[in-house]
């Protein structure tokens, strides 16, 4: 099992703090897109952009640690995935 750490609109989305996923190990991006496909239209309008690449402004962290986005990050089971988006307020 992968977890997926959810904040701000994506933790809306998914009506919980966390998502697990059944999986041995996943690629980041896979996490990714299957957390999207099964949320639908709007996670993926908040993670990714137009041409189906992850938006720059989504942190992601694989065990408290920056994971890159455009390199291709394994996540074994057992790992977690914290996904931050950029927040604003006065």
């Amino acid at each position: 099992m992968i977890t997926l750490r959810l904040f701000s609109v994506l933790r809306k989305l998914a009506g919980a703090k966390d998502v697990a996923m059944e999986a041995d190990e996943l690629s980041l991006e896979d996490a990714l897109r299957r957390f999207s496909e099964q949320y639908a239209d709007r996670a993926q309008a908040v993670l990714f952009d137009r041409h189906a690449r992850l938006q720059p402004s989504v942190l992601l962290l694989l065990n408290r640690n920056v994971a890159q986005h455009r390199a291709p990050t394994p996540v074994p089971f057992g790992d977690t995935v914290q996904m931050l988006l950029p927040t604003a307020g006065a």
